[in-house]
């Protein structure tokens, strides 16, 4: 039975086999890259848990197009030379620049405070997961899926078959990582995208702090910009309530890379620098294919402005140039390191439905306008992101934290529900991720408004009230965000996994169920734990997981109109019985109070035969050839 880890050994067994797989390979890197550029060491920290999801993603591709296998053991073997390689370049570190190193007690303060609150934010995640069995909502279903794919193909995918039955060409970042994780821990999908997924989110906060020091934001700024997105703002933690793993993974990405082409922009060793952008962009491209599009425009903002400032300062042009030309070159070396996948991405999608889910919302201006808003809520929330209006204005004045008013500008466009804009930004997407520009720009306020009052006063006083006030920020966005689900968002239940295991351990292999079902964004999803049956037992299901409309349209027309009958029925009247016939089913799953399918409707059948009651659940086997 599904459930989560016992706090015990296994505990910090699955917690290391976490910190491997999600620092190990980035750490690796960083290793040999040179002591002497400005990141502290929480900067290397989200730089090594973005490279290692970039190299994850580029390792799985790799191995795909030599077809090898990824076997637990070659697994081991690859995070054995990790972890060598990581040793052997911090000695080589040690031994050539022993004369540079010093250690600083502010320094290890610091890193020690910002542990210290990402651990906290950790914890808090955990918590604000402690009432789940399974994944929330739609997208857990196909990502459970997918994961399930990785560990049954041994490596990258080449279908989603039998369940869904085409070519698989959906970025799959995140989805490498945790089965990687899945594979060292044997730790199953489902419970794996829920635990390690929190894991992923925190990193979030994390990413947070990086992009802060790379907008030149001072260290306690930077670290209260992590505590508001750990605790404060409702996104990311409402992702939990929607099973988002890829986008956080995207912005992890994101992130360092905006943070990458910033280093590089001035030129600071350009070397290091491009490799990791070059690394990163690579990562990116495969791993969310939103947070690629922004960070294309990020680069293509820096080389115009650099082209622009060319045009004016003619004494400095050639320097100039050259920086534009070495975030354009590690641009193209990421897209040319994820090109195979994007080909083949291409390829596909040209004879699918589609790649992405409509609009969740239709009807009025004023309808979807409400629903921006619900996304920037609640009360709370609504506050700090005004306050970060006022932020963005403070921030526009200084000439320190102007480049990091502009990006916040570029967002807030991005996301504007009228005028010019790109199609495939989404409104609402945009929103869901502007705590983001919103954290870092209320902890600079903060911390400018302190630090002037300090100026005025005693410094000690401005120190002392930034951290008073962090404090509170902190406490008081944690009371609001302790119950972060939605409750209708959980699909499934005790009552509906304990019914799943009896499926798994009492029906044949190849049983194929009917289901509730009900109309979204677009498509057709399951409504309770039956949703879940595909991907947990490997029966058929009526309603596949959502991805189906990335098939092709005749087949997407297919699954829609028998959708759309299954959506319908009551009772076992003659649509009832077409259906049965028609899609060969051998059982029906009901939860009582979900859906319009009810064992009520089904008591009197003929040829049913309830097998399965318990709680809310009823499940019933199709008996003898139906009427």
């Amino acid at each position: 039975m599904l459930t989560w880890p016992p706090f015990d050994q296994s505990t910090l067994r699955l917690a290391l086999t976490a910190l491997v797989t999600l620092f190990l390979p980035g750490l690796a890197w960083t290793a040999w890259r040179p002591a002497n550029d400005r990141r502290d060491a929480l900067e290397r920290l989200a730089d090594a848990a973005a490279l290692s999801l970039a190299i994850t993603a580029l390792l799985a591709l790799l191995f795909f197009l030599f077809n090898i296998p990824f076997q637990t053991g070659l697994l081991r073997s690859l995070y054995l030379i990790f972890l060598l390689l990581g040793g052997f370049g911090l000695v080589r570190r040690i031994l050539l620049h022993r004369h540079r190193i010093q250690f600083s007690i502010t320094a290890i303060a610091w890193t020690s405070l910002g542990l210290l609150a990402l651990l906290s934010v950790l914890i808090w995640r955990m918590y604000q997961a402690r009432s789940l069995l399974l994944p929330a909502w739609v997208d857990s279903v196909h990502h459970t899926l997918i994961i399930q794919k990785f560990l049954t193909s041994a490596g990258l995918p080449d279908t989603l078959a039998p369940e869904l039955p085409f070519h698989f060409s959906y970025h799959y970042g995140s989805h490498a990582l945790i089965a990687l994780f899945c594979a060292l821990s044997d730790m199953e999908p489902a419970q794996a995208l829920l635990w390690l997924g929190q894991w992923i989110n925190t990193l979030l906060a994390l990413t947070t702090y990086r992009l802060g020091r790379a907008f030149r934001l001072p260290r306690p700024a930077a670290i209260l910009a992590l505590l508001l997105v750990g605790f404060a703002f409702q996104m990311p933690a409402y992702y939990l309530s929607w099973g988002r793993v890829p986008l956080p993974a995207g912005l992890i990405l994101l992130g360092s890379a905006q943070a990458a082409a910033l280093t590089l922009n001035q030129q600071r060793l350009p070397r290091p620098a491009w490799l990791r952008l070059t690394l990163l962009t690579a990562g990116s491209l495969l791993t969310h294919y939103l947070t690629s599009l922004l960070l294309a425009l990020f680069l293509a903002a820096l080389f115009l402005g650099r082209l622009l400032q060319a045009l004016l300062q003619r004494k400095t042009a050639h320097a100039l140039i050259q920086r534009a030309l070495l975030l354009v070159s590690a641009g193209a070396g990421g897209l040319l390191l994820a090109l195979p996948w994007l080909m083949r991405t291409w390829t596909y999608v040209q004879g699918q439905s589609s790649l992405k889910f409509t609009s969740p919302l239709s009807g009025s201006d004023a309808g979807y306008l409400a629903y921006l808003g619900y996304l920037l809520g609640p009360t709370h929330a609504h506050a700090l992101h005004f306050a970060a209006l006022a932020g963005l204005l403070l921030a526009a004045l200084q000439h320190r934290t102007r480049p990091l008013a502009l990006w916040s500008v570029s967002w807030l466009l991005l996301g504007l529900p009228w005028g010019l804009r790109l199609p495939v930004f989404r409104p609402d997407l945009m929103v869901i991720m502007a705590f983001l520009p919103a954290a870092l720009l209320n902890a600079n306020m903060l911390q400018t408004i302190t630090s002037w009052l300090g100026q005025r006063l005693r410094p000690w006083f401005g120190t002392a009230l930034f951290w008073i006030l962090a404090l509170t920020l902190t406490l008081w966005g944690a009371q609001k965000t302790a119950n972060i689900l939605n409750p209708a968002t959980i699909l499934a239940d005790a009552n509906d996994l304990q019914a799943l295991n009896w499926i798994q351990a009492n029906t044949p292999a190849q049983a194929r169920f009917l289901i509730n079902a009900t109309p979204w964004q677009g498509v057709y999803r399951g409504m309770d734990g039956g949703y879940w049956i595909t991907p947990l037992t490997g029966r058929w299901s009526v309603i596949p997981p959502a991805l189906y409309n990335m098939d092709s349209p005749e087949n997407v027309a297919a699954i829609q109109q028998r959708a759309a009958t299954v959506a319908g029925l009551t009772t076992c009247d003659s649509t009832f019985w077409q259906i049965i016939a028609e899609n060969q089913i051998t059982y029906i799953y009901t939860k009582q109070a979900i859906g319009s399918l009810q064992a009520q409707g089904l008591k009197d059948c003929p040829n049913l035969l309830l097998v399965y009651q318990k709680q809310t659940i009823s499940i019933y086997e199709v008996l003898d050839n139906p009427p």
